[in-house]
């Protein structure tokens, strides 16, 4: 019976490490674009490759109709997919479905858009930059010679929109709508395009964000190869614009010197951008089970981010999965020098990490003491993780009903709905009970509740229609 129980649950593998800042969304644009600051345009930085600043020439010197623009992207779909846990709840007759409906009466503003990101209303989001976009040219049924004029807006709305169709497990159709922006520098998406409402500034439109999705994209689709030779593209240009700022020159300018004062913050932007792609890059290596490639990206970045603790902590459990428990543990102790003696007593990070040595050992209820510690340190913001790790540990260790009573109370005090939690769960019932079913409908009542909008409903493990 041990043995059936842990075929049925299993401690969820750890996600690859994360950037602490991972916040695609994070740069709506407050005040008009021409009024940004000097040290702001250093976000907007970007190479301009030759044939388009051949072909800027030409159309600054064109009549002033010329004002057609060189890329027309389009959206794929206007409507929001079908809301999976509402059908759900319906078939199982459990309740109604929270936030579940679109909200098509929100405007566009970015305070609105960041409440529903927060929400995880994904579906809303999808609707309201579809309405934004179409009422800017670029809709379904865009009319092909039709004036398109990009601004920062329309760009953030876009990378909205890619961001929510990923959520939505619809990364097919994220790559079909970015395949109509081209390679992302079009003429059009510079600022010199548009001298006189953009007399005074440089680089694209472009937000980081978006060209670092289009680069990752290829990932969603199992295709990680491709994405792999993205982002080393994208690294390069990163490493471009940083060995051009420490010889204090602009971004991708050799003859132009950097205006002073601005150097640091200059190399604050382009150094973070070059993490964020690092960690898309070690993440893509762990897709492809390329492990000691994977090791390698992040202890690059660990040189430029010497006291990233959770860093640490991630790299000795892919050594632990690797079965490397000697690297492990060095890692682990390195977590621990890190924060002192003072503070690694009793810090749940390392208590966590104990526990994960102690299942690397087999000995599960000395791990499941490790993350009962852990999770009741006062403030954790894993406290989720060390509770689900701590049940799954009790139940490798044979005590089912006290792993399930652990589970049972943390997806019922849980303000989110988190899928692994819920999997877990519903693996215990069908282990502990010929009723399995009715406890997993039991269920769906809590997911209508607290579930944002890419819960993958199959984790409940149930027959659904």
């Amino acid at each position: 019976q041990q043995q059936q129980q842990q075929q049925a649950v299993q401690l969820p593998p750890e996600s690859a490490p994360q950037p602490r800042n991972r916040t695609s969304i994070d740069r709506f644009q407050k005040v008009p674009a021409n009024q940004k600051t000097a040290v702001e345009q250093h976000y907007h930085a970007w190479p301009m490759p030759q044939a388009v600043k051949d072909q800027l020439t030409q159309h600054l010197s064109a009549s002033s109709e010329d004002w057609l623009s060189k890329c027309r992207p389009h959206i794929s779909r206007v409507e929001a997919p079908a809301d999976r846990i509402e059908a759900l709840v319906v078939q199982m007759e459990s309740g109604h479905r929270a936030h579940g409906a679109v909200d098509d009466s929100m405007n566009a503003d970015p305070e609105n858009l960041r409440n529903l990101i927060r929400r995880g209303s994904w579906r809303s989001l999808l609707v309201i930059t579809s309405r934004y976009l179409e009422a800017h040219g670029q809709g379904m049924n865009a009319i092909p010679d039709a004036q398109v004029i990009h601004t920062h807006k329309t760009m953030q709305m876009w990378l909205c929109r890619i961001i929510a169709l990923i959520r939505l497990a619809m990364p097919g159709e994220a790559l079909e709508e970015l395949a109509s922006f081209g390679d992302l520098d079009q003429p059009d998406f510079f600022h010199a395009f548009y001298p006189k409402t953009y007399p005074s500034m440089s680089g694209s439109f472009v937000p980081f964000s978006l060209r670092l999705l289009k680069a990752e994209l290829p990932s969603f689709l199992g295709q990680q190869a491709a994405a792999i030779d993205n982002l080393y593209a994208l690294l390069r240009v990163c490493r471009v614009a940083l060995q051009h700022l420490h010889r204090d020159k602009l971004e991708f300018d050799d003859n132009t010197p950097l205006p002073a004062g601005e150097k640091e913050a200059a190399i604050n932007i382009w150094s973070e951008r070059e993490i964020r792609v690092l960690y898309s890059i070690g993440n893509c290596f762990v897709l492809l089970k390329e492990f000691q490639l994977a090791l390698q990206i992040y202890v690059q970045i660990l040189k430029k981010e010497p006291h990233n603790i959770a860093l640490m902590a991630s790299i000795g459990r892919l050594e632990l999965y690797l079965g490397n428990m000697h690297h492990a543990q060095s890692w682990f102790l390195r977590v621990a020098e890190t924060l002192g003696p003072e503070a690694a007593e009793g810090h749940p990070l390392v208590l966590m990490n104990k526990g994960f040595m102690e299942v690397g050992k087999g000995a599960y209820e000395a791990a499941s003491k490790s993350f009962q510690a852990a999770a009741a340190v006062p403030g954790i913001a894993s406290k989720s993780a060390a509770l689900n790790n701590e049940a799954v540990c009790d139940v490798y260790s044979g005590n089912l009903l006290q792993g399930l009573t652990t589970l049972e109370n943390l997806v019922n005090t849980s303000s989110t709905a988190h899928a692994d939690l819920f999997f877990n769960v519903s693996s215990m019932y069908e282990v502990e009970s010929n009723r399995s079913t009715a406890k997993k409908k039991a269920l769906v009542g809590l997911v209508a509740q607290r579930a944002r909008d890419d819960f993958n409903i199959d984790y409940l493990k149930l027959e659904i229609r």
